[in-house]
Formats: structure tokens, C-alpha cells, sequence
């Protein structure tokens, strides 16, 4: 579910990037959460609601009594049953990491495993991705061609992999690495019409999703080749 800032939401399909169907919020969505295997909701800028049916997007009447978060973009990961754990209320042991300062760990909730996202010291550093156990550290953009400061913002994690997104002086890239070793299994451009930065990452089982200001694009978890694109 995709929606843009004049209020147009589009389910999209995800293996072929096409639009299901498309329906008219009153306002700007700001997220959208679900209580039903028949409707969604959207959270409008107003501090309104509007329940959608999950067929065809026609309106419903009504208000829902809960609504389970999907999609926030106030909040950088997004993918279901993985979660950001601060150090301050961490349930898993916080690796050594020499030479890195950690800023959080993403934790995929059913596995209890996960990566540690920080910055090479003195800070600010370049942004780095580390294995949960502090077996391994990467730095996603090591050089003199390094763009980026801080702890990485745009991370995510498959079965196999986590990727992340990170700035280069000749642009933005897009970067997936081992959750077993740390290797760099593939690093793609990450194309987008405008310079405004990513807004929020997921993935699905077979697709890393990037939603920026004016598109919404799918690549391909084994290779990182660009499987669709909704818009610019």
C-alpha cells in the first residue's frame, strides 16, 4: 500500500509492481495499520481515518476499535517482526565493536538475532552494519569517496542478508551483506529523479521495498537488480 501526498493510496502488486486499485484519502496518508483480512486503514494528516476494503478500496463506514501498525515512515524499519532495540532497553548482549561506536541493534524478534548499526569513531564517523554477536563489522562506504556521516538510517534484514542504503559522492547506493560473514554480496545504484533521501526500507521474502518522496522501488534480494518501480 502506497500513499502519496495528495492523498492517493494505490495497493500495489508485488511481484509485477502494478496497481490493483486506487482510492482518494482527504488528506495526506501519514501510515497505515490493519485489524482485519478484510480492510485497512489510513491515517490521514488530519488526525482522521478512512477504512479501506483490501478487494477494491472502496470506502467503509466505521472506525476501527485497534489497528496493528504496517507502515510508518516516522519509523525507519518497517518490515513486520523486526524491531530497533536502543541500548538503554535492549533485550540482547551488546557486542564489541573496537574502533565503532554503536548507536542500536535491529532484532528480527523470532529469530532473537540481529545487526548492530553504529559509526566509526571519533564520531561523527562513517556509518557501519556489524553482526549481533560483534563477529563481524563492515563499513558501508569506506574510502575518501565516503559521503556519509553517522549511523547508517535505512537498514533492513532478509533471511540471508542485511542491506542498507548509504551516500556516496557520485550517489546513493544500496548495499546487502552476509548475516554469517559481513561479505558484500551486491552493492546497486539506488536511481531517484530528486536528491531528497529515501523516507523508509522493508522487505518482503523475495524484495527489498525503498519508498522515496516520488517513487517506490522493488529490487530483487538475491541480486539487487531492480524488479519494478512506482513512479519517478
Amino acid at each position: 500500500f502506497f500513499g502519496g501526498t495528495d492523498g492517493a493510496i494505490r495497493a500495489i502488486d508485488l511481484t509485477s509492481g502494478k496497481t490493483r486499485w486506487t482510492a482518494q484519502a482527504s488528506a495526506k496518508v501519514t501510515m497505515f495499520c490493519t485489524a482485519s483480512d478484510d480492510w485497512i486503514v489510513a491515517r490521514l494528516a488530519d488526525q482522521s481515518s478512512q477504512i479501506l476494503s483490501l478487494a477494491d478500496g472502496a470506502l467503509l463506514d466505521g472506525q476501527p476499535d485497534d489497528c496493528k501498525l504496517v507502515v510508518d515512515d516516522d519509523v525507519i524499519i518497517v518490515t513486520p517482526g523486526l524491531q530497533w532495540q536502543s541500548w538503554d532497553a535492549r533485550t540482547l548482549a551488546r557486542p564489541e565493536l573496537p574502533g565503532v561506536k554503536p548507536h542500536a541493534m535491529l532484532v528480527d524478534m523470532e529469530r532473537k538475532a540481529g545487526v548492530a548499526v553504529g559509526q566509526t569513531e571519533p564520531v561523527p564517523g562513517r556509518p557501519v552494519v556489524a553482526g549481533g554477536d560483534g563477529s563481524w563489522t563492515v563499513e558501508l562506504s569506506p574510502g575518501a569517496d565516503s559521503f556519509a556521516s553517522g549511523p547508517p538510517k535505512l537498514v533492513t534484514l532478509t533471511a540471508t542478508h542485511v542491506v542498507a542504503a548509504y551516500d556516496l559522492a557520485a550517489g546513493r547506493r544500496l548495499a546487502a551483506f552476509s548475516l554469517d560473514t559481513g561479505e558484500r554480496s551486491w552493492d546497486v545504484e539506488l536511481k531517484s529523479a530528486t536528491t531528497a533521501p529515501p523516507r523508509a526500507i522493508t522487505s518482503t521474502e523475495s524484495l527489498i521495498l525503498v519508498s522515496t518522496p516520488q517513487a517506490l522501488r522493488a529490487f530483487h534480494t538475491t541480486d539487487g537488480r531492480e524488479a519494478w518501480v512506482v513512479g519517478n
